[in-house]
């Protein structure tokens, strides 16, 4: 399977959108993201397809953390 029907767990989410595990959390509670199904532990998943739309929603309306830290980095 391919683009939004790639699934991944919490953890593989926030690094993948790059951002701490709690603001992808924050995300789910918000209604920003919703959880595609369960994993065999009870555990969330998410698909690729809507991770990175939260991702970039978030993104239109300020930087992550991730690409502040890289923006710092880079400035330095």
């Amino acid at each position: 399977m391919t683009g939004d029907e790639d699934w991944m767990t919490a953890q593989e989410a926030a690094l993948f959108a790059g951002v701490h595990i709690q603001t992808l959390r924050s995300w789910v509670r918000r209604g920003h993201l919703e959880p595609g199904g369960l994993n065999a532990q009870g555990r969330y998943l998410f698909r690729l397809g809507d991770v990175a739309r939260a991702e970039a929603a978030t993104r239109s309306k300020g930087m992550t953390r991730a690409s502040a830290t890289r923006s710092l980095a880079i400035a330095a």
